[in-house]
């Protein structure tokens, strides 16, 4: 896995680097999760994210740069009010709501912790993880990586309440459950083969739009509960995950402009996934991949490309630190975490990440 912090050599210099990661999460806690324009759309507010990877990249001096360009497309969050353990199976998938979900887990991690408020909070989350175009998972996954470095910082135990409460606000259920109709008798077939015979669905019912709008149309699919149920996701948990990026990072570049970013997603959410591992317990670990397999599937067939797998990636000799400082020059915010996700994958960076990651980066440059 990359090594955080790699370029920035001294103790006292990854020390600036959290300093500035603390004081432009605290200013940015008060932005609203949702990226705008004077009025609040449903892109994900990825600043807080792009932080936290340019620090993992070893680009502190970015850092400033980009949230202060950021933030002029931001709105205020305002105030919220917890909700009541009697309200929330109501106002669950509420955006309307995001405020209160914010305060509503900054109470429970200030009363009950940090661990203990994700596992009571898991078996909830996770069939809703196509939140926002899995951005609620996404930006868990920065902030728990920063809190690991930092948990006693405050900053960066509100920046998990921010990600809980917009997955909370955003909460998408889909249709079916993945390898419903798997059994000891069904041959085992790897992820890879299993997710690219997924039938796609025809444009006639499409609906366009984000990657969550656009998912949301496999609930007319004919196809899809079925197609899902024969997933197989037996064998080890880690190794999917690296399949599903693997696949996603050959996609994005071979499936055509027009869904790229929905597979530069599929990169990042397997990787945010991976880096919640310590805080998961196995039952939850199994529900966690079974649920980002069907966001996943479904952002797939809802904007895929039939002839895709027929083109294959000519894999390049790609290193860590080029990609690392190519994706920090663009200064775009998608393509800085691509890098920072490809970089930490389970295991390390695999020839197939980093050439998707280095042709997309490049068609950006």
């Amino acid at each position: 896995m990359f090594d955080v912090l790699t370029s920035v050599s001294t103790s006292a210099a990854r020390d600036r680097a959290e300093d500035t990661l603390d004081e432009l999460l605290t200013a940015l806690h008060d932005t609203h999760p949702l990226w705008s324009r004077g009025v609040v759309t449903g892109l994900a507010n990825h600043a807080p994210m792009a932080a936290e990877a340019l620090v993992a990249l070893g680009q502190p001096d970015a850092i400033r740069p980009l949230v202060n360009d950021y933030a002029k497309q931001l709105s205020p969050l305002g105030r919220g009010v917890p909700i009541s353990a009697d309200e929330q199976p109501t106002a669950i998938g509420r955006r309307s709501r995001m405020a209160d979900w914010i305060a509503t887990f900054e109470r429970a991690l200030d009363d009950d912790g940090v661990q203990t408020t994700l596992d009571r909070w898991w078996p909830r989350l996770w069939p809703g993880v196509m939140s926002l175009s899995m951005h609620g998972l996404i930006r868990l996954g920065h902030g728990m990586q920063s809190w690991s470095r930092r948990p006693d910082a405050p900053a960066r135990q509100r920046e998990i309440a921010h990600a809980l409460g917009a997955w909370a606000a955003g909460h998408q259920p889909l249709p079916g459950e993945v390898g419903s109709l798997v059994n000891d008798e069904t041959p085992e077939r790897a992820l890879r083969e299993a997710m690219l015979s997924l039938r796609l669905m025809p444009s006639q019912l499409r609906r366009g739009g984000l990657i969550c709008e656009a998912a949301a149309a496999v609930e007319d699919s004919p196809t899809f509960i079925d197609d899902i149920g024969l997933i197989d996701l037996r064998g080890d948990w880690e190794a999917h995950l690296v399949s599903l990026m693997e696949l996603a990072a050959e996609l994005m570049v071979v499936g055509g402009k027009a869904s790229a970013f929905v597979y530069l997603h599929a990169v990042t959410a397997p990787q945010a996934l991976a880096s919640l591992s310590p805080w998961l317990s196995e039952p939850n670990k199994a529900l966690a991949l079974r649920s980002l397999v069907q966001a996943i599937a479904a952002a797939h067939v809802a904007n895929g490309i039939t002839a895709v797998p027929n083109k294959r990636l000519v894999l390049q000799n790609v290193t860590p630190a080029k990609l690392a400082h190519d994706a920090v020059a663009t200064g775009n915010d998608h393509v800085i975490k691509l890098a920072a996700a490809v970089l930490r994958a389970p295991g390390g960076p695999s020839p197939l990440m980093l050439t998707g990651a280095a042709e997309f980066v490049a068609a950006r440059s």
